[in-house]
Parts: C-alpha cells; sequence; structure tokens
C-alpha cells in the first residue's frame, strides 16, 4: 500500500511538472512569436526601396516610356507577373502552415516551423535595399538548411506521410522563390541604370515642351511682326471731335484748337501711326445753315486749327440739342483708317422724353420718341456706328446726358459707350488721348488675339483670344460710397513673390480676409475697371466716412467659352508685378545717385464668390493718393515714351531689364506717380522670351520696338547699358532731368 501511495503521488508530482511546462512553453512561443512580429514591422520601417520585383518591373515600364518619347511609336508593354506569383506562393505557404498545424504532433516541431515560416514571410515582404541584398541570400540559404533539419526532425517525430510530403512541397517553393528573387532582385547598379532612365525620360519630357513652346513663340513672333508691318503701313487712326457748339461750350471749344497738336503729336509717337482729325459742331434745329459744321479728316492740325477760329459758341433755343443730327454728320465723314474714334462732348440731351427727364419746358419736342423732327432714328444712327466699326466715347460734362447715356448702351449693346468725366475742361486733352489709346490698343489686340492661337500645352498664355468679347455693364462713379452701408465680403488672397531671382521662381502664400468694395468702378483702362475698397484687418477703419484704402481690379469685358477673365489671367498679373518689383529692388541697389528709387505697388489675387456660388477674381493693391491728378502713363508695352512727362529713371530702367537678363525680358508699360523721389508704378507688362506675362508680352517684337523709340540718356550711360541696333542713336542724352 505505501508502495502504491508513492508511485501515486510520483505520478501527481510529475503531472503538475508537465502541466508547469507546457504552461511555460506556450507562454515563451506567445513571446517568440510577438518578437518576429516587430522585427517584421521593423524590417518594414526600416527599408526605404521598392521590392526587387516592383524595380525590375518599373526598370522595364521607364525603358518602355523612354523608347515611346524617343520614336513616338505607341505599342503594348508586356511585364511579367513576378509579384502574382510570390503571392500565390504567400497563400500556398499559409495553407502548408494550417495543414502542418494540424498534422504534426510535435509541439517543438510545430513551433519550429511557425518561426521558420514567419522568417520566410518577412524576408519576401521585406524591401531589402542594394546593401542588405547579399545577407538576404545568406539568410535564404539558412532557412532552407534549418527547414532541412525540421524536416528530417519531423520524420522521425511526425507518423504522417503527408506531413513530410508538406514540407517537401514547402522547401520546394523556397528554393523557387529563392531563383525568382535572385532574378529579380538588382543591384546598385541596376537601379542606378533606372534612375538614368526616369532623367533620360524627365529629359525627353522638357525638349518636347521646350519644342512646342519656341514653336509658337516664332509662330507668335513672325504673326506680331507682320501685324506690326501691316500697322505702319496701313496704321491710319482717324479722329473725329463732335461738339455741342452752342453758348455754353465755348471753352471746349477753345480747348480743342489749343490741344489738338499736343493729342496728336503724343498719339503719333506713342504709336508710330499717322492721325487724322476731323470736327463736327452741332447746335438746334432752329440755327439753320449752321445747325451743322463739319470737318472732313485732314492729316494737318494747322487746318483744324484754322477751321476752329471761325467756329463760334452760340445758337441753341432750347436746353436740347440736335444731337442726331451731329451723329449723322459724323457718320457721314470719310472713315478709312484702321483705328476709328469718335469723341462727343456735350452738355445737353437730344430732343425727346426718352432721353431725358427734363420735362417739355426744357424741350420743344419732348413728346417725339420714335425718331427726330427729321425723322432720324437713334436705333438706325448707333448702327451705323457700329457698322462702320467707330469706337464711340462721350465727355459726360453733367448728369443731364446720363439718361442718353443708357438708352445709347441699351441699344448698341452693354458699353457702347466709353465715358469719361469732363467737368473740368482741363481734363480735355487726357480724355482724348486716353480714348484715343484705348481704341488702338484694344483693336491691336483683337487682331492679335484672333491670329495667334493660344499654346495647349502651357498654363501660360502669350495672347488671349478676344475674337468673342462683349463689355461688361458698367457705370463709372468717382465718388466714394458710404462705406458704413457697404456689406462685407469674406474673401481668400494670394500673395506672390520672387523666392529666387536667379530662376525666377516665385513662392505663393494664402489667406483668409474681408474686403468691402463699392458697387461701382470709379475708373477704367483699355482693359480693366478699378473699384475702392478697404480690407478689414489691414487698414485703420473705424469712421463711417473713412476714406478707400485699396483698388479692386476685374476685367471689363466678358468673353465667350470662359476664354479670359479667368485664374490663369489675373494670376499673370500678380506674377508680372512681383517680378517687375524684384527687379526694382535690384536696379535701386545699382542705379546711379541721379536717378530716382522705383516701387512697385504689393499685388495680390482675390477670390470672392457671386451670388450663384461662382468664384469672382480680382486684382487687389493700395490705392495710389493723389490719384486722379498725379497718376502718368510713362511708356507702354509698344513703343509710346511720354515726352511731356519724360523720365531717364524709368527709361534706363527698362533698358537695364533687358540687359540685366542677357536679353531674356523686358519691363515695359510703366504707370503710375512720382511719390517725392520715388516712382510707385503699377499694372506693368513684361516682353519675354518665352510665352509667359499673359497678352501684354510681345516678345523679341516687343523688346525692338521699345528700342526704336529710345534714345539712351545719362543713367543708361552711368550704368553701362549697351546700345541696340534697333535705336535711331546709341549716343546717351546728357542734358535732361531724371
Amino acid at each position: 500500500v505505501l508502495n502504491n501511495y508513492a508511485l501515486m503521488q510520483f505520478f501527481k508530482q510529475k503531472r503538475e511538472e508537465l502541466h508547469r511546462m507546457s504552461a511555460l512553453n506556450a507562454t515563451q512561443t506567445k513571446k517568440m512569436l510577438a518578437e518576429m512580429e516587430l522585427r517584421r514591422e521593423s524590417e518594414l520601417n526600416k527599408s526605404d526601396v521598392k521590392s526587387p520585383t516592383y524595380t525590375k518591373d518599373l526598370l522595364d515600364q521607364k525603358m518602355e516610356e523612354l523608347r515611346m518619347f524617343k520614336e513616338s511609336k505607341r505599342s503594348s508593354v508586356k511585364i511579367t507577373a513576378t509579384r502574382a506569383h510570390l503571392a500565390e506562393v504567400e497563400k500556398q505557404l499559409e495553407l502548408g502552415k494550417r495543414s502542418a498545424a494540424g498534422e504534426v504532433t510535435s509541439t517543438r516541431t510545430r513551433d519550429l516551423l511557425d518561426k521558420k515560416l514567419e522568417e520566410l514571410r518577412m524576408l519576401k515582404e521585406s524591401k531589402a535595399s542594394s546593401v542588405t541584398i547579399t545577407a538576404t541570400r545568406a539568410q535564404l540559404a539558412e532557412v532552407e538548411k534549418q527547414l532541412e533539419l525540421e524536416k528530417r526532425s519531423a520524420a522521425g517525430e511526425a507518423t504522417s506521410t503527408r506531413t513530410r510530403d508538406l514540407l517537401d512541397r514547402k522547401l520546394e517553393e523556397l528554393r523557387l522563390m529563392k531563383v525568382a528573387t535572385s532574378a529579380a532582385a538588382t543591384s546598385t547598379k541596376t537601379r542606378d541604370a533606372l534612375v538614368k532612365v526616369m532623367r533620360d525620360i524627365d529629359v525627353e519630357r522638357d525638349k518636347l515642351a521646350k519644342c512646342q513652346t519656341l514653336a509658337e513663340y516664332q509662330k507668335q513672333q513672325a504673326l506680331l511682326q507682320k501685324m506690326k508691318e501691316a500697322n505702319a503701313l496701313r496704321g491710319d487712326t482717324d479722329v473725329a471731335f463732335m461738339l455741342d457748339c452752342t453758348g455754353s461750350m465755348s471753352s471746349y471749344i477753345k480747348a480743342a484748337k489749343e490741344h489738338i497738336k499736343d493729342i496728336v503729336d503724343e498719339i503719333r509717337n506713342r504709336y508710330r501711326c499717322q492721325v487724322r482729325v476731323s470736327f463736327v459742331g452741332y447746335r438746334d434745329h432752329c440755327d439753320g445753315q449752321r445747325r451743322i459744321e463739319t470737318l472732313d479728316f485732314k492729316e494737318d492740325v494747322n487746318v483744324f486749327k484754322i477751321f476752329l477760329d471761325a467756329v463760334v459758341a452760340d445758337g441753341g433755343g432750347d436746353t436740347c440739342e440736335d444731337v442726331f443730327g451731329g451723329l449723322e454728320a459724323a457718320i457721314n465723314l470719310s472713315w478709312s483708317g484702321r483705328n476709328k474714334c469718335l469723341i462727343h462732348i456735350g452738355d445737353a440731351p437730344p430732343h425727346g422724353g426718352r432721353f431725358h427727364d427734363l420735362g417739355s419746358g426744357a424741350d420743344g419736342d419732348y413728346s417725339l420718341n420714335d425718331s427726330d423732327r427729321r425723322g432720324l432714328r437713334i436705333e438706325d444712327l448707333i448702327q451705323k456706328i457700329k457698322g462702320l466699326g467707330i469706337d464711340y466715347t462721350f465727355g459726360r460734362i453733367n448728369n443731364s446726358t446720363d439718361k442718353m447715356l443708357r438708352v445709347f448702351d441699351d441699344l448698341g449693346g452693354s458699353g457702347f459707350s466709353r465715358c469719361s468725366d469732363l467737368a473740368d475742361v482741363k481734363n480735355f486733352p487726357f480724355v482724348a488721348i486716353e480714348s484715343i489709346s484705348a481704341t488702338i490698343e484694344c483693336n491691336w489686340k483683337d487682331m492679335s488675339g484672333a491670329l495667334l492661337p493660344k499654346p495647349k500645352f502651357s498654363r501660360y498664355s502669350a495672347v488671349t483670344d478676344v475674337s468673342q468679347k462683349s463689355l461688361k455693364s458698367f457705370l463709372i462713379a468717382k465718388s466714394q460710397p458710404r462705406w458704413n452701408k457697404v456689406k462685407t465680403q469674406p474673401v481668400k488672397i494670394t500673395q506672390c513673390e520672387v523666392s529666387d531671382g536667379n530662376k525666377l521662381r516665385l513662392a505663393y502664400k494664402y489667406r483668409s480676409a474681408s474686403v468691402k468694395m463699392s458697387q461701382h468702378p470709379f475708373a477704367e483702362g483699355s482693359q480693366r475697371i478699378s473699384y475702392f475698397g478697404i480690407e478689414i484687418g489691414n487698414s485703420w477703419f473705424s469712421k463711417l466716412d473713412s476714406k478707400a484704402s485699396v483698388v479692386l481690379k476685374t476685367f471689363k469685358y466678358v468673353y465667350a467659352d470662359e476664354v479670359g477673365d479667368g485664374r490663369d489671367d489675373f494670376i499673370n498679373i500678380v506674377e508680372s508685378q512681383a517680378i517687375a518689383n524684384y527687379f526694382a529692388k535690384e536696379f535701386n541697389k545699382v542705379k546711379p545717385s541721379v536717378a530716382k528709387s522705383i516701387h512697385f505697388l504689393d499685388v495680390k489675387l482675390v477670390q470672392a464668390e457671386a451670388q450663384d456660388g461662382s468664384p469672382v477674381y480680382y486684382t487687389i493693391e493700395d490705392i495710389f493718393k493723389d490719384y486722379d491728378s498725379e497718376f502718368k502713363k510713362f511708356n507702354s508695352n509698344f513703343g509710346f515714351v511720354n515726352s511731356v512727362d519724360f523720365t531717364l529713371t524709368l527709361n534706363a530702367f527698362s533698358h537695364w531689364t533687358y540687359d540685366h537678363t542677357k536679353h531674356y525680358l523686358m519691363v515695359v508699360d510703366l504707370q503710375g506717380i512720382l511719390d517725392k523721389e520715388r516712382y510707385v508704378l503699377t499694372d506693368p507688362a513684361i516682353h519675354c522670351k518665352e510665352l509667359r506675362f499673359g497678352s501684354t508680352n510681345l516678345g523679341k517684337v516687343g523688346m525692338v520696338t521699345f528700342f526704336e523709340a529710345h534714345e539712351c540718356n545719362k543713367v543708361c550711360a552711368l550704368m553701362g547699358l549697351k546700345s541696340n541696333r534697333y535705336m535711331k542713336d546709341g549716343t546717351p542724352n546728357l542734358d535732361l532731368a531724371s
């Protein structure tokens, strides 16, 4: 009994030891698996190279892309599916593992098999670099050796023949995978070859883009040169001054006579074209033969002045005048120039309650709305003006003519009349010059836009196709609104600056803001209109009638098919201003002491939201002080040099940008104010040998045109600027002020 009891205690003790060993083995197994998982994740995180098989496939793909770029032949590409094979091996290994787990009876065999299969999976998934490829092959050999030993161990412990067959099959798959890995895994040399192929592809892409850009640029320049030559041969500009010649208009008749020579000389110098001028004076029906006085187009301004000497400001019956008769006489002039401009100046509307609100007491023909007493209809007159291609500008003296202009625009289309403020007769020459300039520049852009295609491969457009455009509906209002009644609107602002001057690389910054903007624009140029505005949070704003601190500008034309007036057109303006300001800062560093400094306003892109949720774009910049009286245009992008307000500094600056960039670009179209000893400028144009900077970039043709009108001065001489063979005279003029 004692022996039996001792034996039972012995077996009980052994059973407890067996349970403890089993629990310990399970804990060690879990710990080992966790360590293997951590090692696998660590290997994956350390790896920064694509899998060898992926590298081989990518090399094949890039080699094929390079061949397609060089030969321009499309063909199908067949790439071996090594990754699919590896995925299949992984799947079979997982199935084998599960099968072995069910059949191998030895805990040690099963744990070791799991460990080795996990190592095999980690090796397969690891993205080995060129340094670890040799180590990988060594590890594969070690795994192969250990599995062979495991196979032998399993043969002694497992009674299932199927288990041994499974191990044999997995060992064979390991060998095949090793071969495939050895074939696919490439050395550093192969990867370097892949990098070279990808670099060659980028080079080929750049060559292709440059060839296309160069071809488009050359085509553009050839067309611009032909247009320039045609404009010189048939570039006449016809300007007709149509004035109310009743008693209240004597000062305007006198201004026309006194300033006509300066106006014509300015246009001839600015655009290198011939100018013909004519005059139409109208009064009222009661004035008999003196109702209409006409001088047809003449090139000699002295003939124009002699004619005006005989024109006397008198006549007129009631308040309204025979405007229809004046328009009829203007239509019957001998218009023949490429550019046709009619400048109408008057302080009274035509007859008929349709055109004014003065009442019957001021108009003897107040009830005549469809036609005047001679049977003339305004619909017919406006259609004839449009049919002749005449650009109509009205010099507004008072508000009695506002209703007339609205009717004209309703019949002629939005913006049929260009309205300029002429309440002060001193503005007469300025209004005349700007009106004629707008006509010429718009016609030039229309012709260039219709002839020059927009590049499809670049976000930059050298020209904008404006063959299908219409003027937006707007009314010029010089006075600022009461800002406390103007709604604040949220906007997104994009700012641009030059980050690398050598390569002209640009960097952008973005922020949100709020602005107030006037309902009506206060000024217009040949392409854009300007609104008063206040940027909330960026300027002091507390009084109810605070003055505007910024100007918001947008294009005044609406283009068909969303060509123009889009974000890229505004980005071109912002980028041009940023680059111009960069060169201004560089110029200020090296300029001689006799030259004034130059600064361009910081212009940003503003994205607002229309009522339908669509984006609306503007540019925003600080407002000029004394804008009306001080703002001047000093040169243009097509050869104009302001001879009245000539500046050595700015004309030398345009020349300097050409030399400084080794003839790559030129900053022109300089306009702004002189603030003490500093020019503050905005809205420049940049001529460039690439298709950048928008429609005002006329490339080499624009640069040549600048030099044809440029005379080097003492600033040019002091800066050592080179003379150009297109200059009229390369000798610097040293007698002018800066």
